[in-house]
């Protein structure tokens, strides 16, 4: 056998050694649901949620999605313990057994390999929901993150869902991130769509 070829071999064995090695790592981390999320990050305000997702953080989105479902419909399925259930590895979002979804409520998103702690800042029933990122099980990577999720009416029985969201990394923040936008969108938007799989549809 070539040499070259043999160190290309041992090469792709140690990247991919490195690899299951990071994910161990990371699921290590990510174990024991929301207080494994130790790392804290710097909180947004309610009141700095909007400017902090328009200019201020490095990276951020805005997608819509209508769906056939009265508002309040939609804005339940926002605050469902099976909210994003559908994303890979994903247990959902744990509120740590309270019922409560109120302004302060304090609940988590559970990943096999991350979790992240949330605050929801704002609560307005059926319009505006806006949540904080807290905390994070992996250390060194986010400052800060937020999201606002807009529910209007449409009229006819429909609603638009209207989803930003946005953060700034550690270290290279200052990156124009947002560039990025345009390849994320569609991924985004498709999440939204999978929120039919917990309100139903006509």
């Amino acid at each position: 056998m070539e040499t070259w070829l043999i160190i290309i071999i041992v090469v792709a064995c140690l990247a991919a050694a490195g690899a299951i090695a990071g994910l161990i790592l990371l699921a290590v981390l990510a174990a024991g649901g929301l207080t494994a999320a130790r790392f804290n990050l710097t909180p947004v305000a309610a009141d700095q949620l909007t400017e902090y997702l328009d200019t201020e953080a490095s990276f951020a989105i805005s997608v819509h999605r209508d769906f056939p479902n009265p508002p309040d419909d939609v804005f339940k399925a926002l605050l469902d313990e099976r909210f994003m259930r559908w994303v890979p590895f994903t247990k959902g979002v744990d509120y740590a057994g309270t019922a409560l979804r109120d302004v302060g409520t304090k609940r988590a998103f559970v990943n096999t390999f991350g979790v992240l702690a949330e605050q929801i800042v704002i609560n307005e029933p059926n319009q505006r929901l806006g949540v904080t990122i807290t905390a994070f099980s992996v250390p060194l990577v986010l400052d800060s993150a937020a999201e606002i999720f807009d529910v209007t009416s449409t009229g006819e029985g429909w609603t638009r869902l209207t989803w930003n969201v946005g953060g700034t990394p550690k270290w290279v923040g200052w990156l124009p991130l947002r560039l990025a936008a345009p390849l994320v969108r569609p991924v985004a938007r498709w999440q939204l769509g999978k929120l039919r799989s917990i309100m139903g549809g006509r």
